[in-house]
């Protein structure tokens, strides 16, 4: 194996293409290496590698730079899949225990996106159970621990792959935000989520939790990294830029207060009545209800395969939730609407990520850590979560959501510390 120095680190997925092509940096010692960092991290981040198909992989890509016939920029980037997402040959489980047989026969179309590209497929990251958790914390997966503070929560339901980022095992990682679950890790971790407009991914071979609102996002060490992931450009014009009013911000702590004051100097206080507690809440019906259904056979058949919390959620859906189910989309509907209206001067909008940083493992997940991801996924904008410092030892961040993915982008590169 080689050890990745910090060129290669620092360069992640946007300027590892310049290393290559220079060669000073080559696929298959950058594949080994990252593999060599995920066999001596004790994080967790993982859960299933394929260790024969990456260096293949990146072997072909070694060949292709070596004939000046990259097919991409992504061309050898090595990355990492959330466990929910179909890769060819390796577990395909959601962290669900139900499904531990179940071995993917196919790569989902966005995993086959990626190989065609030329990206290298490290392997599975671990996750919260079928997707329906922000803990990082799976009795059947295992444990995944913040790469900042070992024992403190990575954050999820994509929290390995966001830990897998942050610890430098990986280049970028996907992973899946049905209500934050791309933000909120990245946010706890001290790097970027972005969470794009639900069609930017097909979704086929992708085991989801509510279909309505599940969108498959990116996590990496930069915007431009997050950029080139979903190939796109980062929009560097001036905007109308707006930040929620401190008034609509209840129960955020004073560092994340504080650092969203600083990096917002200029923009524009925005007053929404949107009920970001509530809107959570809404959604949490609509997943429950929704996931159910997903799972609706796997809970028949094989109960004792799903902790009794994540089958007491799925119980209550497919009972007393489908009569709640159509007055909650109907609300986050006129909600999203509302909130539609009150941005029409402003072509973005500043706000938390999570209220506060990373909890301990063990100790109770805070209610309100998803309450600001829901605005985003209400109005089906893209938005990007991005670090603003920390606060005794942990990251701490900010999220800007927009109409287009290069403006979220370009704004989270602009303020990010």
């Amino acid at each position: 194996m080689t050890a990745i120095d910090d060129t290669v680190l620092a360069a992640g997925v946007a300027e590892l293409a310049e290393l290559y092509r220079s060669g000073l940096a080559d696929p298959v010692a950058v594949t080994e290496g990252y593999l060599a960092r995920i066999d001596h991290s004790p994080i967790g981040a993982f859960v299933a590698l394929d260790r024969a198909g990456a260096l293949a992989a990146a072997r072909a890509s070694a060949a292709r730079w070596r004939a000046g016939q990259p097919v991409s920029p992504l061309d050898g980037v090595p990355v990492a899949i959330k466990a929910n997402i179909a890769v060819a040959g390796l577990p395909w489980t959601a962290g669900v225990a139900a499904y531990a047989e179940r071995i993917a026969d196919a790569d989902a179309a966005c995993v086959a996106d990626l190989r065609r590209a030329g990206a290298v497929i490290l392997g599975l990251t671990n996750m919260d159970e079928g997707a329906l958790g922000a803990r990082g914390d799976n009795a059947f997966l295992g444990r995944c621990h913040n790469p900042h503070a070992f024992g403190y929560s990575p954050g999820g339901s994509s929290g390995g792959s966001a830990a897998a980022v942050a610890a430098g095992l990986c280049a970028a990682a996907l992973g899946t935000d049905t209500i934050g679950s791309v933000r909120i890790p990245a946010a706890y971790c001290g790097v970027f989520g972005h969470k794009p407009r639900q069609a930017r991914f097909d979704q086929r071979g992708v085991v989801p939790l509510s279909p309505r609102f599940d969108h498959v996002g990116v996590i990496a060490r930069s915007a431009d990294d997050c950029a080139a992931m979903l190939d796109v450009a980062v929009a560097d014009a001036p905007v109308r830029l707006g930040v929620l009013d401190p008034a609509d911000c209840p129960g955020v702590a004073p560092d994340v207060a504080a650092a969203l004051a600083r990096v917002a100097t200029g923009a524009v206080p925005v007053r929404l009545t949107f009920d970001f507690a509530k809107i959570r809440r809404l959604l949490l019906i609509v997943a429950e209800v929704e996931g159910a259904i997903v799972h609706r056979a796997a809970l028949a058949d094989r109960p004792e395969g799903f902790s009794p919390g994540l089958a007491r959620m799925l119980h209550w859906g497919a009972g007393d939730g489908r009569s709640r189910y159509d007055a909650a989309l109907a609300e986050i509907a006129q909600a999203a609407q509302s909130a539609e209206a009150a941005l029409a001067d402003v072509d973005a909008l500043l706000l938390p990520s999570t209220p506060h940083p990373a909890f301990a493992h063990g100790a109770p997940a805070p209610d309100n850590q998803a309450d600001f991801m829901t605005l985003a996924i209400a109005q089906g904008w893209p938005a990007t979560a991005f670090p603003t410092g920390f606060s005794n030892g942990l990251p701490i961040g900010a999220q800007v959501i927009a109409r287009d993915d290069a403006t979220s982008l370009g704004i989270a590169r602009a303020l990010a510390c």
